[in-house]
């Protein structure tokens, strides 16, 4: 009787600390929230580790083409936009995750003031809404100060699960970027 005692109570200690657990995962608004001061504070690598591994695979697979038509056109010209790239080698072989790193930390440099006003930018989760239980599009309100002026909009940042837990996909305007790349390249072929 007293191991059938032990047994029930280890097993109720167990599933208890499994629903806290369960609890403890960050919610869509708290991974949104967390990413997005990343990419407001210019922490390209916090950016990423929070992003779904397909999102930073998919930039690469956007952005290789472009790089391929650069580097048969001995355009050089594209590597700025990869922090401290000096050929198209070693970019193009560099994980996805450093990839992204590299594409987010050139573009910045290349548009401080992106960054600049973006570092200025308030962000407020609203709420969010779920789509076939993997994905979570999280609403939410940016207000940026621009010369004395209030410019508030609302943006969606959507996410999806990866290994138990909420992770970023491409924002439009990062995919939107490379495919802008994707075309300029294309019609220079």
């Amino acid at each position: 009787m007293r191991n059938v005692m032990t047994s029930v109570f280890i097993c109720a200690l167990l599933l208890a600390n499994a629903a806290a657990a369960a609890d403890a995962t960050p919610s869509p608004e708290a991974v949104a929230s967390e990413y997005m001061t990343a990419m407001k504070n210019g922490d390209y690598s916090a950016c990423a580790s929070l992003m779904h591994t397909r999102a930073l695979e998919d930039l690469k697979k956007i952005l290789l083409p472009v790089l391929d038509a650069a580097q048969q056109a001995e355009d050089k010209s594209l590597l700025r936009l990869f922090d401290g790239a000096t050929d198209y080698k070693t970019v193009t072989e560099l994980a996805p995750k450093d990839f992204f790193i590299k594409f987010m930390t050139g573009v910045s440099k290349m548009n401080p003031d992106m960054l600049k006003t973006l570092a200025k930018a308030e962000m407020e989760p609203i709420g969010h809404v779920i789509e076939k239980e993997k994905t979570a599009h999280v609403v939410f309100r940016m207000t940026i100060n621009m010369d004395d002026v209030k410019i508030a909009k609302l943006e969606v940042l959507s996410l999806e699960q990866d290994n138990g837990a909420w992770r970023a996909l491409l924002t439009a305007n990062v995919e939107g970027m490379a495919q802008m790349l994707q075309r300029r390249f294309k019609k220079q072929k």
